[in-house]
């Protein structure tokens, strides 16, 4: 029995740790994703970015659709 639940602990921790290092594996690409707007609004050519440029409303609608997702 004490083979079996250290099998089965070590099983567990080794799901946690993956799962850890998939999480920080996906955070560069959603820190990509989200410098992506804010840096174009730096160099956008529009008198008014946030009102003219089609960059937040996308993200937003981006946004908006993956939280439906889930």
């Amino acid at each position: 029995m004490p083979t079996c639940r250290v099998v089965l602990i070590a099983a567990a921790a080794g799901e946690a740790v993956g799962a850890r290092v998939a999480e920080c594996e996906a955070q560069p690409a959603r820190l990509t994703a989200a410098r992506g707007c804010p840096a174009h609004l730096l160099s956008c050519p529009s008198d008014h970015p946030t009102d003219e440029c089609p960059c937040p409303a996308e993200e937003i609608d981006e946004y908006l659709a993956q939280m439906k997702r889930g």
